[in-house]
This record gives structure tokens, sequence and C-alpha cells, in this order.
């Protein structure tokens, strides 16, 4: 149980050493990720629509 209560102590003391964003810094940060993801997506759907219309023309012609 020594080892337990160690563990906790510990992880309490890391997490106190932890430097959390504000509010401000999570809200544009979690902005900016849905903003790359839509990007992301938009960029791949579009690459698979250029990828099936080549191979689907490269395979109607033969």
């Amino acid at each position: 149980m020594h080892a337990f209560t160690k563990y906790i102590k510990n992880s309490i003391a890391e997490m106190q050493k932890v430097i959390w964003p504000t509010r401000k810094q999570a809200l544009e940060l979690t902005v900016l990720i849905i903003l790359v993801s839509i990007a992301l997506g938009l960029t791949l759907a579009g690459l698979d629509w250029i990828w099936r219309n080549a191979l689907k023309s490269l395979i109607l012609r033969t």
C-alpha cells in the first residue's frame, strides 16, 4: 500500500507542475484543430475524387 500512496503523491506533485492553458488558449487551439481537420478532410476528399476519376477514365479507355 505504501507504493500506491507514494505513486498518488508523486502524481499530484507532477500535476501541480503542469502549465495549463487558459480558457482563451484552449478555445483557440480547439478552433484551430477543427479548421485543420476540415481542411485535411476536404483535401483528402478532393484527392480521392481526382484519383477515382483518373482510374475510372483509365479503365474505361481500355
